[in-house]
């Protein structure tokens, strides 16, 4: 019987491109395409609330782009340098290898728990614009609570087994 092959490394720019298509689709799929789905579900809305609607989404962007790609993309950053060594030849001591493998199984609960986090205050800031500009009663606002734990969980759990998929190969080289 012949002896397993080793793990296969992909290119350290495919697995970055990968992250990161993982995290776009949590990003657009549970963050702002639910305007989409929201917007066709809610027929009642005249044009100066679908404008506060879009507005709020705007205002929402740039956290959602910090929690989603920016910090997890810093947090890869280490495992990233080990990958490029690897797809070099050069050769990688063991302790780095450790600090990888470390790392490479942390991040996907770090990305977890961004998404999960910037959905909670994207939430709160949306629905404080909405609230603030449309003389919202306080009880629509706070109807939008349950939907944190469900869209930031949702969100959550794809971009983190998103990751750990991504990853896997560099976990079982390490």
């Amino acid at each position: 019987m012949p002896a397993p092959r080793p793990a296969v490394l992909p290119n350290p720019r495919q697995i970055l491109v990968r992250l990161l298509l993982v995290w776009g689709v949590g990003l657009v799929v549970f963050g702002y395409g639910l305007a989409v789905v929201y917007g066709k579900s809610v027929w009642l809305l005249n044009e100066e609330l679908w404008r506060w609607i879009y507005r709020m989404y705007v205002a929402v962007l740039p956290l959602g782009i910090v929690g989603v790609f920016l910090l997890p993309w810093l947090w890869y950053r280490p495992i990233h340098r080990l990958v490029q060594e690897w797809a070099r030849g050069r050769v990688v001591t063991r302790a780095q290898c450790a600090k990888a493998y470390e790392r490479a199984l942390l991040l996907p609960w770090q990305v977890a728990l961004s998404a999960f986090a910037t959905t909670f205050f994207e939430y709160l800031l949306g629905a404080a614009v909405v609230s603030w500009q449309t003389s919202q009663p306080l009880v629509e606002a706070v109807k939008a609570l349950p939907a944190i734990p469900l869209i930031g969980g949702v969100k959550g759990m794809f971009c983190c087994f998103g990751t750990a998929r991504v990853l896997e190969p560099v976990v079982s080289r390490c």
